[in-house]
């Protein structure tokens, strides 16, 4: 018999009500600060650098958009940082003593590493625009990305014009 009344009493047992209410509020908040996250991270706006007049830039079909940056332009004549010559050239052609024995370019490191003393979070946080024309050497854009790697600096965009 005691197992008929545990049975009874399991059946007589109060069951939770079928109603349930579902609490959103906080599931709202969650929802409405990951979409100002997302908004604030994905910005679409492009940067505003102006390129030299003499440069010629690569053409491309698609582009993504590119946050205000730091730039580097690699010129027929010249490779320029933050719109100054740091670099004469000849032809895309550097005097041999500006090679440092490590493989940068000595002269451009320094203006690098100026950024660091004046701003030393701003080499891992902004991306590097390197800007080269379109007959520029592989081997030169190469030593230029190697000097801002050995600078510091982590992000690259290599830019190019839109293919209309």
């Amino acid at each position: 018999m005691s197992s008929q009344k545990k049975r009874k009493s399991l059946l007589k047992r109060k069951r939770p009500s079928e109603d349930f209410a579902l609490q959103i509020t906080s599931m709202a908040d969650v929802f409405v600060i990951l979409l100002v996250f997302l908004l604030k991270s994905f910005s679409s706006e492009a940067a505003p650098f102006t390129p030299d007049a003499g440069i010629q830039l690569p053409e491309v079909s698609s582009l993504k958009p590119v946050m205000d940056t730091l730039g580097i332009e690699i010129l027929k004549d010249a490779i320029k940082f933050d719109h100054h010559e740091v670099i004469p050239l000849n032809q895309f052609k550097y005097k041999p003593e500006d090679l440092a024995q490590d493989g940068s370019l000595h002269t451009l490191r320094q203006s690098l590493l100026g950024i660091k003393e004046k701003e030393p979070e701003l080499r891992k946080k902004t991306p590097l625009m390197i800007l080269a024309d379109r007959d520029a050497p592989v081997d030169l854009v190469k030593k230029v990305l190697a000097t801002a790697s050995l600078s510091g600096f982590e992000t690259y965009k290599l830019i190019v014009a839109e293919d209309n």
